[in-house]
Formats: structure tokens, C-alpha cells, sequence
């Protein structure tokens, strides 16, 4: 949830519990499979329950806001490959409870990007045991009432079925994954519609994204004071986890483990007595909560100014910053999708949520997007935000908007 409780209170639940819930969400829907096929296969559940206990070890301070600053400190490596590492590393405590054969397999398959069996899907698919936990607990903590998702309903719909990924010299090839029988439509529409809802109004809140951007801002001028030889400033030692971080080096496994919210924080609190000013000034905002004002462009374009509009804005703020070299601008760019109708033999066709026919069997399942006008009718959105210091500056930024909106 990375900095939701200061917009949504109730939301200081730790990855901890969650990553129990999709535990307990990968052996339901493992005990499904082996139900539904009539073959169990233990080592291959053992995998995928422990896959799923582990999945997200690898995550930094604050969640996916730590990653997009390392993206621009140094080089971008997700947190799927952080995860994979701490479990593989020989020296580390994960490894040695397991054995390195076991810790080796399951670091493997959460680098995978499409799920290549049932046991995968369970891992990594679109009711996959971790999107079937963030979904309610983050929505039942926040306290929001929209989003809802009829778990148990969708659990009893759920089927084993051998879906086509691609059609190759005349043949079909097809590998075993999970789908919705015909009663299953209208809970796949209430979760497709629940997730996009989360996302809009929850992960997506301006006021979250404001303090993200600030602490990404934050982070980054933090290291180019260290690559710069000047960590003094910032109250950082050679022994401090967070140097060799903003020195833009090569982390290792132990010194990427040391890295957590409490130890930014801390860091956060020393940065506001912080020589350099603009450090100081933004560790005090993040501190006191005093954010950023929004301007939120891409609602004030869907209000019927043009794409061109938009186009005009952007150079005129990149001629504003130019001119105004000491106005921090932050911007914040997303597209949210709903649902993506994925083709064969496209990335992503195994993450389809399919609808199978009750006639004949829950045959050929079908992408829920050619079943339901629903689902179908969905647009993307694009958001679109910059944050000022001030109410002075947002205003500047509102005028160019009007005049370039009505050029």
C-alpha cells in the first residue's frame, strides 16, 4: 500500500499478513485443482504454496515507490528479481530451509512472465491467489465500500480446462489453466470492475501519488548529493544501509534486506535539519504532511479539450521550467486499464479471464470481453497530474493550461 495510510488510515496492514492470505488462498486453490482433475501431484503443490508465501519478499521501503526511485538512481530491477534472489541466495536463511534444489525452483518460477501450467496460474494469472488477497483486505482496510468481490462465488465457478494459447501449423495448442464456468460472468464482471475501482480511487488517490512523487523527488536529490561526495548533509556514514543505495551501486542481497520503511524514515527525520535546503524543505513536507498542490490535467481534458491541447500544454510547461529553473514540478503519468482482450500467441494470453458455456461442458472458453458488454465497454484511463510547492504556482500552471486549451 506503500504511503496509502496517510490518505486512508486503516491501511497500516503489513505484506506480512498479506502474503499469509495468498498462502492460504494457493492451497484453496490447489486443493481445487487436484478436486477437479483427480491427480495430485505434492511436490508441485509444495512449490506453488510456498511460491506463494514468498512472492513478495522482495519489495523495498514503501512498496513499488522505491522501485521507480531505483529505476532513476540506478538501474531498474523489479522486485520479482529481488524476491527470486533472497530466496536463491546460498548464504541466506530461506535457502537453508528449503535446500538449494527447492529455493532454486521457486526463484525460477517467480521470474516467469506467463504461467506455463495449472500450478502456475495459481501463482501468476488473473485470479491468481495474490490478486484474490490484495483485493479485499486492501479494500476491507482502507474501509472503501466500493470494489467489492464475491470470492467464495468465483472460487465455486472456477474450472480446469485446457485453454488454447496459440495456433500453430494448423494445430491448436492448448496448456491446463483455470477459467469460469457460465454462472461465473457476472462475479468475473464484479472483480474486473472491483479491481479498476481499487486502483482509481485507492492506489491511484492523488493525495498518495502526491506523496509518492515527493518522496521519489526526495530520494533522488539525496543521491546526487552522495554521488556528489556530500552524504555529510545528510547525516549518512559508509555503514548506513541507504549509501550504497544512493551511490547507485550494486546491492547485495544483505544490503537490500537492510533497507525498510523504518530505516528510511529515520533518514527522512534527519534530512529535515538537513545544509541543503531543498532536502530539508522536502523531508519537512513529507514529515509534517504537507503536500503538493494537484493539478490534475487529465481530469480538466476530459471535459472536452482536445488531444492537441494536451500536446500544447506539455511544451508550454517544459518553456515554464526553463524559465523557472527553482519551481519543482512533479509529474504523474498512468494509464489504467480495466481489462486487455489479449490474442493468441500474444504476451499476456495466458492471463485472460475466460467464460466457459455450461452446454456441452464449459467448452472453449471464451475472453470475457467478447462475453459481456460490460467488461467490453470499458475505456482506458489516463491520468495525468503535476504537483506545485504552492497555490501561487498552481495557479501559473491552471493559466497555461486555459490559454493552451483554447489556442
Amino acid at each position: 500500500m506503500g504511503l496509502s495510510e496517510f490518505v486512508f488510515p486503516g491501511a497500516t496492514h503489513t505484506r506480512f499478513a498479506h502474503s499469509i492470505g495468498v498462502f492460504n488462498n494457493a492451497r484453496r486453490l490447489v486443493d481445487l485443482v487436484e478436486r477437479q482433475t483427480g491427480k495430485k501431484d505434492p511436490q508441485r503443490a509444495l512449490e506453488t504454496c510456498l511460491t506463494a508465501l514468498l512472492h513478495d519478499l522482495g519489495h523495498g521501503p514503501f512498496s513499488h515507490t522505491f522501485e521507480k526511485a531505483q529505476k532513476k538512481i540506478h538501474r531498474q530491477k523489479k522486485h520479482e528479481e529481488w524476491s527470486a534472489d533472497i530466496i536463491s541466495n546460498p548464504e541466506g536463511e530461506i535457502s537453508k530451509i528449503l535446500g538449494p534444489v527447492l529455493a532454486t525452483s521457486i526463484a525460477s518460477r517467480l521470474k516467469k512472465k506467463d504461467p506455463s501450467d495449472i500450478f502456475d496460474s495459481i501463482v501468476a494469472s488473473q485470479f491468481d491467489a495474490d490478486r484474490l488477497d490484495y483485493l479485499r483486505r486492501d479494500r476491507h482496510a482502507t474501509g472503501v465500500e466500493i470494489g467489492g468481490v464475491d470470492f467464495e462465488w468465483l472460487l465455486d465457478a472456477l474450472r480446469v480446462g485446457e485453454i488454447t494459447v496459440s495456433h500453430e501449423n494448423d494445430e491448436i495448442y492448448t496448456v491446463p489453466g483455470l477459467y469460469l464456468s457460465e454462472k461465473g460472468l457476472r462475479a468475473a464482471e464484479g472483480y474486473l470492475l472491483a479491481r479498476f475501482h481499487l486502483y482509481e480511487q485507492v492506489y491511484l488517490h492523488k493525495a498518495t501519488r502526491c506523496m509518492e512523487s515527493m518522496l521519489e523527488q526526495l530520494l533522488v536529490s539525496a543521491s546526487k548529493e552522495v554521488k556528489a561526495g556530500s552524504q555529510s548533509c545528510l547525516f549518512l556514514t559508509k555503514d548506513s544501509a541507504l549509501t550504497p543505495f544512493l551511490a547507485g551501486q550494486e546491492l547485495s542481497t544483505a544490503q537490500y534486506c537492510a533497507l525498510d520503511d523504518f530505516t528510511l524514515w529515520a533518514s527522512i527525520t534527519a534530512w529535515c535539519s538537513s545544509t541543503n535546503t531543498s532536502i530539508a524543505e522536502m523531508a519537512r513536507r513529507l514529515a509534517n504532511r504537507r503536500l503538493y498542490k494537484c493539478v490534475d490535467i487529465g481530469r480538466l481534458q476530459q471535459r472536452g479539450s482536445s488531444e492537441h491541447a494536451l500536446m500544447r500544454f506539455k511544451k508550454a510547461i517544459r518553456e515554464y521550467q526553463i524559465a523557472n529553473p527553482d519551481h519543482i514540478l512533479l509529474e504523474d503519468t498512468v494509464a489504467l486499464s480495466p481489462y486487455t482482450l489479449h490474442g493468441y500467441d500474444e504476451p499476456g494470453a495466458l492471463q485472460k479471464v475466460l467464460i466457459g458455456k455450461d452446454e456441452g461442458g464449459d467448452k472453449d472458453p471464451q475472453d470475457v470481453a467478447s462475453r459481456s458488454t460490460i467488461v467490453g465497454s470499458l475505456e482506458r484511463v489516463t491520468i495525468f497530474r503535476m504537483y506545485v510547492e504552492d497555490e501561487e504556482k498552481k495557479c501559473n500552471l491552471l493559466a497555461i493550461w486555459e490559454r493552451e486549451k483554447n489556442a
